[in-house]
């Protein structure tokens, strides 16, 4: 996808000879990359995608200079990259989310219990249908067209969760979870503040469960097919600060 992108939409840069490349050029694609951005409402600042094109172009050019030994200088190596910010990670404790379970209603119970136990993105819990749940194989399948990468994937649940779920949760609807994310949202937020709990969000969940499981060595190819990442440094970005940041 970053190559395609590349060619497509800077070929004045992908398609010039070598020779007549400066850093003035890469500059100035830096300058242009940082505001193509697919939605200007969603994203603080571009910086990290356009630090990755950097970095995919810089790997083709070392490549051709000391693999394939043509004579030419690697022109992004003078390139300020942009600044990035070093991911977010904050431990839910067990008390935390016992006390939240302890006030919750039974779909906000299992909403809590889904987000601690599969990581999956919370809009994602409130769109896999029943036909998404097998009791039998312990799993629950995030179809593609409500992931955001748009690739189905399953997530393995303990046998507990599973068997919980179908005994507490009615099957009339067709969403496991017939809930609004705004109002789990609002109700999320108010139990945290009357607990004192600091900058706890419901995303923090999903953080917490790769991070769980990354400092218990689980491989991150593994890891990222039950968190739907398509890259390795999706995770770091975002979760471990410890065995994913090395």
């Amino acid at each position: 996808d970053q190559l395609n992108r590349l060619c497509n939409r800077y070929s004045w840069l992908v398609d010039m000879q070598y020779k007549n490349l400066k850093p003035i050029h890469f500059e100035e694609f830096k300058n242009q990359r940082i505001k193509d951005i697919g939605n200007i409402y969603i994203y603080k600042n571009n910086h990290r995608a356009v630090n990755k094109d950097l970095r995919l172009m810089s790997i083709a050019i070392n490549k051709a200079k000391y693999l394939w030994l043509y004579p030419i200088r690697n022109h992004i190596r003078y390139i300020k990259f942009l600044p990035e910010s070093d991911g977010l990670y904050r431990k839910i404790k067990g008390y935390e989310h016992r006390e939240l379970l302890r006030c919750a209603n039974t779909i906000q119970k299992a909403f809590l219990l889904l987000l601690r136990h599969t990581g999956a993105r919370p809009k994602e819990l409130l769109n896999v249908s029943w036909t998404n749940l097998d009791l039998s194989r312990n799993e629950l399948t995030i179809p593609w067209n409500i992931n955001k990468t748009s690739t189905g994937r399953v997530v393995p649940l303990r046998p507990f969760l599973a068997k919980w779920i179908y005994k507490n949760l009615p099957q009339t609807n067709e969403q496991i979870i017939k809930y609004s994310y705004t109002a789990f949202r609002f109700w999320f937020y108010r139990r945290s503040k009357e607990r004192g709990y600091v900058d706890l969000t419901i995303y923090h969940y999903r953080r917490n469960f790769v991070q769980y499981y990354a400092d218990r060595n689980t491989p991150l190819p593994k890891l990222a097919l039950i968190t739907g990442h398509k890259s390795y440094s999706m995770l770091a970005r975002y979760y471990g600060h410890n065995f994913l940041m090395r």
